[in-house]
């Protein structure tokens, strides 16, 4: 069992979780570039205390990279912000781009350089890693899916010809994704109270009996060192079953659908933040404009004198009412830097929401932007393919 850093934030956060999970035993850790956190990861374990041969280090190549080259500078960026020489697995975040071959291609080379110890892909289907065999390619070692009990049944054909080509299927989203009204169905908790256990415990130990390899996430240290209890519960032939029959819509494309109502939400809280930034700033600039340092005995400005009342000539009485002001100047200052930040904070959580997203299910992502009307980072993810970009925008604008 692995730690997942799936949407931890940079900094602290990442750098704790992954501290806490080498200190409770854990030994492999997956991150990724599009997750924004690799420099953190690094960080922690170069400060662990564990060394680097104990680490099962994984980390994926995003969509912007994909291509022969990009792909090898994918990786070259990825070892320097995790600090590191080589990578346990890399894997091919998603298959989107179309550019499998040559990628996968890539990936092989720099294997053979000693970059890489073994190379896998993730979010690939039947179809795709069908592609890879048709070309003669070996096949990956690792296909990292969305995987829990609600999902199994439908992928089934691929666990299926991921097990007939000894393909290990790492899962993710095995929890759910932390939705309650899931965790609290009667099949889990009734398996729950019959261990005296947890819904957390219930499908871990589920995956791991299914033979998946799993890497919950956790940002708290207390459940990262009780996620480890799994190893103490055994689930009966009974139970598997009941868990493995779940039927629901948990999955990426529900996640999809819900996201496409939040775009929209935060678009109104933006425009509403942005226009109460701009007063501030115009605010701002009107206290700026008539702040200046006392030269001799100056009148107060008009801005802080009482309606009608004359000039202040005492010197003493001005430099309190010109600290007052400086005071309101730097609190304004504060107010819109505050404003600022909490933009750039949720502009970079809808960016990784978003171009997680985009991972998991680029057609549907597509129609939703056309429904909504929502087009974000014009696409970005297509630079290095302007003809193909250029198709989709317009599709996107038809």
């Amino acid at each position: 069992m692995g730690l997942g850093v799936y949407m931890m934030k940079q900094g602290e956060e990442t750098y704790n979780a992954v501290k806490w999970a080498l200190d409770a035993g854990y030994r492999m850790i997956d991150t990724a570039a599009i997750y924004h956190n690799e420099e953190s990861v690094g960080k922690a374990i170069a400060e662990s205390g564990v060394s680097r041969g104990e680490i099962f280090l994984a980390t994926k190549l995003w969509d912007s990279d994909h291509g022969y080259d990009a792909t090898i500078q994918g990786l070259e960026t990825s070892l320097a912000k995790l600090k590191v020489e080589y990578l346990d697995l890399y894997l091919i975040h998603s298959p989107n781009t179309g550019k499998l071959v040559e990628t996968w291609d890539a990936l092989i080379h720099m294997q053979k350089q000693g970059k890489i110890r073994s190379i896998g892909v993730s979010n690939f289907g039947v179809q795709h890693l069908e592609a890879l065999k048709e070309h003669g390619r070996p096949m990956p070692t690792v296909n990292q899916i969305e995987m829990h009990p609600m999902k199994y049944q439908e992928r089934i054909p691929l666990l299926d010809f991921c097990k007939q080509n000894g393909i290990l299927v790492q899962a993710y989203g095995s929890l759910f994704f932390g939705k309650p009204e899931f965790l609290e169905r009667s099949e889990v908790t009734d398996i729950v109270n019959a261990h005296s256990s947890s819904s957390a415990h219930v499908l871990l130990r589920w995956a791991l009996q299914m033979g998946f390899q799993i890497i919950p996430k956790s940002v708290k240290q207390q459940r990262i060192a009780e996620n480890l209890k799994v190893f103490d519960l055994e689930l009966s032939p009974a139970e598997m079953e009941s868990l493995s029959a779940m039927e629901g819509p948990v999955d990426a494309d529900t996640l999809l659908e819900k996201q496409r109502s939040s775009f929209a939400s935060w678009r109104g809280q933006r425009m509403a933040a942005e226009q109460r930034r701009r007063e501030l700033q115009l605010e701002l600039m009107g206290i700026a404009s008539s702040l200046q340092a006392p030269e001799g005995m100056k009148p107060v400005p008009p801005l802080f004198q009482p309606s009608g009342a004359p000039e202040v000539k005492n010197a003493t009485l001005y430099r309190e009412l010109y600290k007052q002001k400086q005071m309101h100047l730097a609190a304004m200052r504060e107010l819109v830097a505050a404003t600022n930040q909490q933009i750039q904070e949720r502009e970079a959580e809808l960016d990784e929401e978003f171009d997680v997203l985009l991972g998991s299910g680029l057609p549907k992502l597509l129609t939703a932007l056309k429904t909504e009307g929502i087009i974000r980072h014009d696409l970005r993810h297509l630079k290095e393919d302007p003809d193909r970009a250029a198709r989709l925008r317009a599709s996107l604008l038809k």
